[in-house]
C-alpha cells in the first residue's frame, strides 16, 4: 500500500434496537462516496450491538437517582469496545488514522492517540445531550454524575489531532468546552441523487405533511397529529415510523426503511415535512427532506435551527402547541411560499450537504493528520 493513507472509519452503531440510526447513515455515506484513486484506502468497522449481559448492564434503574446513572455505563462500554477494536485494527491492518462516529464512543481514546491518531465526530456535545435526555434546562450547570461524561470528552477533545463536527452549533459549543482544539465543521453529507425533488407535478389528492421517526413520540408524531386537526386547509400525515401507533383518520403509516429509495420516493410524494421533535441532535430526516425539495417545520432542539436556516422552513419552540399550529398553518396556507422554501432547503443542502462534496474533504482532513 505504499506511502498511501489507511484509514480506519469505526463507527458506534446501534448498540440497542433503539438506538438512533443516523451513525449508521454516515457509515453508509463514507462507504458509498469514499473517493477512488491512489491517495489513501479504508477500512469500515462497525461495532456489534449490546448482548444480552451488557443490555443489563446499561438498563436504567428506576428509583434510583440519574436511573442508576445507566448513561455513565452505556458510554464506558462503547468506549472500551471501540478501543478493542482499534487495538486490533493496528494489529492486523496498521491504519495511520482512525475516525470514529461519534464522540459517545471516542471518550477512552487519549490513551491510543500516542500509538494512531484517532479523530472522533461530534453530532452534540455530551453535556447539551445530557440535558435533553434528562430535560434539563440548557442553561441550569450540569448535574454531577454527568459532569463526569463532559470531563472524559474534554479529555478525548484535548487528545485529538482533529476532530469533526457536524454542525456549527456543535462547534462552538466545542469551543466552549477546549478553545484551542483543531475543530472542522463538516457534515457527512447525503446522496443528493436518491434524495432529490419530484419532476413535474405530484399526483392528485390534498396536501401531504411527512413525518419520520422511530421514537414517534420523542420525535413530536402525535403533536403533529394533533396539530393537522386544527389546520384550515385539509391535509394528510404519512408517518414513517418503527414503532406501533394508535390509528388517527388523518394519517397514513409507512414502514420504508432510513436512506433508502422508498424513503426517497415518500419524500418526492410529499408537499411539506414536519418533525416536531424534543429530543434530537442533527436529524438525518430534516436534510433528507430538504434535498427533496421540502420546506420543514421543526423545533429548536439540538442543531436544527442551524439546518433549517431562517429561509427553508420554520422553526418553533418544542412542546408548544400553539407555536406549531400557527407554522404549519403559515407554511400550508401559500402555496407559492411553500414552493420557495422548497427550493431554497434543496440549494442549501446542494452547497452544504451534498457527500460527494463532503466525503473527499473528509479524507483530505483525515490525511492531514496520519501518522
Amino acid at each position: 500500500m505504499g506511502g498511501r493513507t489507511r484509514i480506519l472509519f469505526l463507527n458506534q452503531g446501534q448498540p440497542v434496537k433503539k438506538s438512533p440510526l443516523g451513525n449508521l447513515r454516515a457509515q453508509q455515506v463514507y462507504q458509498s462516496h469514499f473517493p477512488p484513486g491512489a491517495s489513501a484506502v479504508a477500512r469500515f468497522r462497525v461495532m456489534e450491538p449490546f448482548n444480552l449481559v451488557q443490555r443489563a448492564a446499561v438498563t436504567p434503574v428506576p428509583g434510583l437517582p440519574g436511573r442508576g446513572y445507566s448513561d455513565l455505563r452505556w458510554f464506558a462500554l462503547q468506549s472500551f469496545a471501540a478501543r478493542r477494536i482499534i487495538h486490533e485494527e493496528i494489529r492486523s491492518w496498521n491504519p495511520t488514522v482512525a475516525h470514529v462516529v461519534v464522540n459517545g464512543a471516542a471518550l477512552l481514546l487519549p490513551a491510543v492517540q500516542p500509538e494512531l491518531p484517532c479523530v472522533p465526530a461530534f453530532d452534540v456535545a455530551m453535556a447539551e445531550w445530557m440535558r435533553l435526555m434528562h430535560r434539563s434546562p440548557q442553561d441550569q450547570p450540569l448535574a454531577h454524575p454527568w459532569r463526569v461524561l463532559q470531563e472524559l470528552e474534554r479529555r478525548s477533545l484535548e487528545a485529538a489531532p482533529l476532530a469533526i463536527s457536524w454542525t456549527e452549533h456543535v462547534s462552538y459549543m466545542l469551543r466552549g468546552l477546549v478553545p484551542g482544539a483543531r475543530i472542522e465543521t463538516l457534515h457527512p453529507g447525503l446522496d443528493t441523487h436518491v434524495f432529490s425533488p419530484r419532476v413535474g407535478a405530484r399526483g392528485p389528492g390534498v396536501l401531504r405533511i411527512l413525518f419520520v421517526g422511530g421514537r414517534f413520540a420523542a420525535k413530536g408524531g402525535p403533536a403533529l397529529l394533533s396539530a393537522a386537526e386544527g389546520l384550515a386547509r385539509p391535509v394528510e400525515v404519512h408517518v414513517v415510523t418503527t414503532e406501533r401507533v394508535q390509528p388517527h383518520p388523518l394519517m397514513t403509516v409507512h414502514r420504508a426503511r432510513p436512506g433508502t429509495t422508498d424513503l426517497a420516493d415518500l419524500f418526492r410524494d410529499a408537499d411539506l415535512f414536519c418533525l416536531p421533535t424534543t429530543w434530537d441532535a442533527v436529524p438525518w430526516a430534516i436534510l433528507e427532506a430538504q434535498a427533496s425539495g421540502l420546506p420543514v417545520v421543526s423545533t429548536s432542539v439540538g442543531s436544527i435551527p442551524e439546518l433549517v436556516g431562517a429561509d427553508c422552513g420554520r422553526v418553533v419552540p418544542p412542546n408548544d402547541p400553539a407555536a406549531l399550529r400557527e407554522a404549519l398553518a403559515d407554511v400550508v396556507d401559500d402555496e407559492r411560499s411553500l414552493r420557495a422554501l422548497g427550493e431554497r432547503a434543496r440549494a442549501q443542502v446542494e452547497v452544504k450537504y451534498d457527500a460527494d462534496r463532503n466525503t473527499p474533504r473528509l479524507v483530505e482532513l483525515l490525511s492531514s493528520v496520519a501518522a
